[in-house]
């Protein structure tokens, strides 16, 4: 079992990406934490497609059972970068 685990730019390649995150968040200890990062780089991205993932994201969290599921922004060039976390029970 992990305390963290920690992705990047990874997620949104994800078929199914609340089974990946059960899956991930299955090797957490009780209290540990997940976070995946997301910083869109498509062609004429702009921030409001960050902050529309990064929620998604949090609701997967939230639905598999993460508590205290948040988002995080750190404003970075070109577009912000979000980090979604939740901890296990």
């Amino acid at each position: 079992r992990f305390d963290r685990i920690y992705s990047v730019n990874v997620a949104m390649f994800w078929p199914d990406r609340r089974a990946a995150f059960r899956v991930i968040a299955a090797s957490l200890r009780a209290g540990g934490r997940l976070a995946t990062t997301f910083q869109p780089r498509a062609r004429n991205a702009v921030a409001r497609d960050g902050e529309v993932f990064a929620a998604s994201v949090a609701a997967d969290l939230h639905a598999i059972g993460l508590r205290n599921a948040r988002l995080e922004r750190m404003v970075l060039k070109p577009l912000p970068a979000h980090c979604i976390l939740g901890d296990a029970p």
